[in-house]
């Protein structure tokens, strides 16, 4: 019974960055159409070096989460969710030149 719940609850320490200095990033995520997959797509990004907080929702479709701006940026937090192959809306397109 304990190995059903494995890898689903992840306790890191609290970022030592001042709440005040952390940088709120919202990003637009589609295809996830439960809450497994939302599981999977906040997983990815609470595990990003920086991230204090993170929260995702496949009833508004986004995710959001308070970084430091000194260790991590809206470009990482995007590799990762595609890494898990979370589609964000628009990442394709600002990429190409």
């Amino acid at each position: 019974m304990g190995n059903a719940t494995r890898h689903t609850l992840g306790i890191q320490p609290l970022i030592a960055t001042p709440p005040d200095q952390l940088t709120r990033v919202e990003i637009p995520i589609a295809g996830l159409d439960c809450q497994a997959c939302c599981l999977a797509a906040y997983e990815s990004i609470f595990k990003v070096d920086g991230v204090a907080q993170a929260t995702a929702s496949f009833k508004d479709g986004k995710l959001t989460a308070l970084i430091d701006p000194t260790k991590t940026n809206r470009d990482d937090l995007i590799a990762a969710l595609k890494k898990r192959l979370v589609k964000v809306p628009g990442a394709d397109a600002a990429a190409k030149p």
